[in-house]
């Protein structure tokens, strides 16, 4: 049904459906942008790597002489940088020559706010084998700023993802479609979600399909932009949402897994002794993140440094400093934090820190809720955070870095249960 009402859109103006001002879109057949994103690392790595050589080799001489030692600290950054770029070029054209260009077939178009974006995406057959597909619907805020000069005009464009789900789904059994391994892709989209901005305003929303794999070598990626619109299907306020959530995870049989086989793919262990729960937190569950984090803290302080020695204002080494700490900080608390939850029927106690741990402990009458929130965004991954919300003070973090929104919701939405005294089922 969803299909048919896709094509008959298809007569519709753009101005009714902006999404038929694709091309792409309107034929249902979305290629991934991986061919850019080489072009644009190799061009990117190409001219920092350029810059930065010739300005070290001559800077690093000169600062050497005049006894400058701590400065060559901050030249030196730079082409350390080049390096981390190149690799990524690099990487990046390996994974093009792989794996080419994949595709993404829309059996909904567009995906509908409210209701679903469903599709098959079309693989290589090499990846039937790979075990498990990690796919990502995230919803971008893209803001471009523009800064008049005397030198003329420059841009800066930040993004910040606004909503996020996350599915892995096994490629075991997948059926082949045009030599393809075609693995069907649903996710469901709240109805307060933000809509796709059709043009190219300084401030729009785009909705990107992410996949990946880990396979021998460069592990396979794919990334699309997809359509995602208010229409008619789209329910109305306060209108029921009859789209169930979409299946986080299923196992190698097909099968849904189970939250805590979920939650212990990600560093994160449930017991369930008779009428209690208790959550473990294990430390760097985010090892990415973190070290994406430490690395550029290492920039940071070696930036520190070398302001120190030259003759900056005082200002700058204190400003930069007091930075750098905070960047340090973060870096401890994505690799170190660990935490403990132990829940049964009126009762709630906590004990999570990054070096030494501390104690919080709730009866059922002193909380208003338990829930999960967003907190830290690593490049391209949100992790959300299970927070207790007291009647009085402050929201209480018991819980934190899980890398899927599904996940933390079940999670929350459990240990409230037990601590009502209607627990013991959800992870079964």
């Amino acid at each position: 049904m969803r299909r048919e009402s896709s094509k008959s859109s298809t007569t519709a103006t753009s101005e009714d459906a902006p999404w038929l001002e694709r091309e792409d879109w309107a034929n249902g057949r979305v290629l991934s942008t991986n061919r850019a994103e080489a072009i644009g690392a190799v061009l990117f790595a190409g001219v920092w790597d350029a810059i930065s050589s010739v300005v070290a080799f001559f800077a690093i001489p000169d600062l050497w002489n005049q006894g400058k030692k701590p400065l060559i600290l901050v030249v030196a950054i730079f082409p350390v940088i080049g390096v981390v770029l190149a690799i990524w070029a690099l990487r990046c054209v390996i994974r093009l020559i792989k794996f080419g260009t994949t595709v993404f077939e829309l059996d909904t178009c567009p995906g509908v706010v409210g209701r679903t974006l469903e599709g098959a995406l079309l693989l290589p057959v090499a990846l039937r084998g790979a075990g498990d597909m990690l796919l990502s619907l995230d919803c971008v805020k893209r803001v471009t700023t523009r800064r008049h000069t005397g030198n003329g005009s420059r841009s800066h464009t930040s993004e910040i993802i606004e909503w996020q789900d996350r599915v892995e789904l096994s490629l075991t059994g997948a059926n082949v479609r045009q030599g393809k391994v075609a693995l069907p892709v649903r996710f469901h989209i709240p109805a307060e979600a933000l809509p796709t901005t059709p043009g190219s305003p300084s401030t729009r929303i785009l909705w990107r399909l992410i996949a990946s794999a880990d396979v021998p070598g460069v592990d396979f990626g794919a990334r699309f932009e997809v359509p995602v619109f208010c229409t008619e299907d789209s329910p109305t306020p306060g209108e029921e949402e009859a789209e169930p959530q979409s299946q986080w995870a299923t196992s190698a049989s097909g099968t849904p897994r189970s939250l805590d086989e979920d939650l212990s793919r990600v560093g994160i262990f449930v017991e369930r002794p008779p009428n209690r729960m208790q959550v473990q937190f294990r430390r760097a569950r985010c090892k990415t993140g973190a070290a994406m984090l430490t690395g550029f803290a290492v920039l940071w302080t070696g930036v520190c440094i070398g302001l120190s020695y030259s003759d900056a204002p005082i200002l700058f080494p204190i400003m930069f400093g007091l930075t750098d700490l905070l960047i340090v900080w973060g870096a401890f608390d994505a690799w170190l934090w660990h935490g403990r939850v132990r829940v049964g029927p009126g009762r709630l106690e906590s004990r999570a820190g990054i070096f030494i741990a501390t104690t919080k402990q709730f009866q059922a009458g002193e909380i208003r809720g338990i829930g999960a929130s967003r907190g830290t965004q690593f490049g391209n991954t949100v992790f959300y955070r299970i927070r207790v919300r007291p009647n009085e003070g402050s929201p209480v973090t018991i819980g934190k870095y899980i890398g899927n929104r599904q996940l933390a919701d079940a999670l929350a939405e459990e240990i409230q249960q037990f601590l009502t005294g209607n627990g013991g089922q959800s992870g079964e």
